[in-house]
């Protein structure tokens, strides 16, 4: 009787053991929402004590929603063919293994209004006068750079100072006031022609003629990088600028020239090209904690290449640029999503850093050329290009406002910022700059 006993007792306890709600192997994911567009969201998947390769099902309301194997704990998954403004609730499941996942809800962006009412403003009055760049700190303060002449230009005042040309323009809120910025180079004020402009988020504003303008107190202090040694006689002027800050501030130009800021000193960033670059930007990923800063290069002709740089305060990385084999000018992105090019062609890539191609936008949402993007979202971005084309993305579809706000003429428009709802966009027109600007 022990023995049977004995028997039982064993019997029981692995039975107990088997039926354990809590296996020691049991794989969890913890899902989250890294972006959405109006038809598109970049989901991430964290995974723990799983075997990878893994199957992996996502579902919407306990309906299958997107299959898909992943070799990595820590995925991004982009799922596609959304609607706009629609909300989906999310889990992870495996055909094969248990997993334990959390419910996310998804809420895609809804489509933004197209109803743009546009301005136009002419500055100049005598030889080719050109505004070639612009930013907005807000409503009341906006400024745009290049060269305005008037029919003052290069003669005397009544005080006998002579007149340069103006080399900006500022919006107040209420009127344009053409400008000579002034730059401060070893206790000289003198006069350049400026190339860019940018808004730092504090509102200071920094300027580029070939090498930087910086905002000291009242004026700018030039930044002369060759003279300083930072630079040297194989390197390029630098007109493109973006930054986080005065103290985390980029410059790029010719040659494949970038150089970096810390608000202290500055340092060369060695590119590997040596061809143009023509647009910087940035946008803080959430993921990391980091920006993630990229350039975009392209020669003058289709031979002479294209590229695109990942950039740190001092290294940077080619990336993967197939599908784009003719001249570009510059590109819009959100950090761990969309990213933009505009040129000879519009291009769009959902995942940056794999091995897919750069999509090339139908021909029909424009037959001319694209010299500039920028946007407020993955669903309000505005483009514009030679010809007078101004293009809207509002999530879904493109709309052009060639015809809306032609001149008459053949206007290129080549500078452009878009903030809270005010696109303002920089070009010129025979003897005149352009500024248009358009509100919602």
């Amino acid at each position: 009787m022990n023995k049977l006993y004995l028997v039982y007792w064993i019997f029981a306890v692995c039975l107990l053991g088997c039926n354990s709600t809590e296996p020691e192997n049991l794989i969890t994911a913890v899902i989250s929402v890294l972006d959405v567009g109006c038809t598109e969201a970049w989901v991430n998947i964290k995974l723990q004590n799983s075997k990878l390769p893994i199957e992996l099902v996502l579902k919407e309301n306990d309906v299958n929603f997107l299959s898909t194997s992943i070799n990595s704990n820590d995925t991004t998954i982009i799922i596609k063919n959304l609607g706009p403004g629609q909300t989906y609730k999310i889990k992870v499941e495996s055909p094969r293994i248990k997993i334990n996942s959390n419910q996310i809800e998804i809420t895609t962006l809804d489509t933004t209004s197209h109803n743009f009412h546009w301005e136009t403003f002419s500055f100049g009055e005598k030889a080719s006068s050109k505004l070639i760049d612009i930013a907005i700190v807000n409503k009341n303060n906006i400024w745009a750079v290049g060269e305005i002449f008037t029919e003052n230009t290069y003669t005397y005042d009544s005080n006998g100072v002579w007149q340069e040309p103006y080399n900006a323009v500022h919006w107040d809120g209420l009127e344009w006031e053409l400008k000579r910025i002034l730059v401060n180079s070893q206790g000289e004020m003198i006069y350049s022609p400026l190339y860019g402009v940018f808004a730092l988020p504090d509102g200071e504003i920094v300027f580029s003629a070939g090498i930087p303008y910086l905002p000291e107190g009242d004026i700018w202090q030039l930044h002369h990088l060759f003279e300083l040694g930072i630079l040297n006689e194989n390197d390029g002027s630098v007109y493109q600028i973006w930054g986080s800050s005065i103290n985390n501030l980029y410059f790029a130009g010719n040659r494949g020239t970038i150089v970096h800021y810390n608000g202290n000193s500055w340092n060369k960033i060695n590119s590997g090209i040596d061809i143009e670059i023509k647009d910087i930007k940035g946008d803080y990923n959430e993921l990391n904690g980091e920006y993630e800063i990229l350039a975009l290069a392209s020669g003058a002709t289709i031979a002479s290449g294209r590229e695109i740089l990942k950039l740190s305060p001092n290294n940077s990385e080619i990336l993967n640029n197939n599908g784009i084999n003719l001249t570009v000018k510059e590109i819009w992105f959100k950090s761990n999503s969309k990213h933009f090019i505009v040129g000879d062609g519009i291009y769009v890539k959902s995942d940056l850093f794999s091995n897919e191609t750069w999509d090339k936008q139908k021909h029909n949402v424009t037959e001319y050329y694209t010299n500039a993007i920028e946007g407020t979202e993955l669903n309000d971005l505005v483009i514009c290009g030679a010809l007078n084309e101004v293009l809207h993305f509002n999530g879904v579809s493109w709309r052009s406002y060639r015809t809306t706000i032609n001149n008459g003429a053949a206007t290129s428009l080549v500078g452009i910022d878009y903030k809270d709802n005010l696109c303002c966009i920089t070009g010129y027109l025979d003897r005149n700059a352009i500024i248009y600007v358009g509100t919602k």
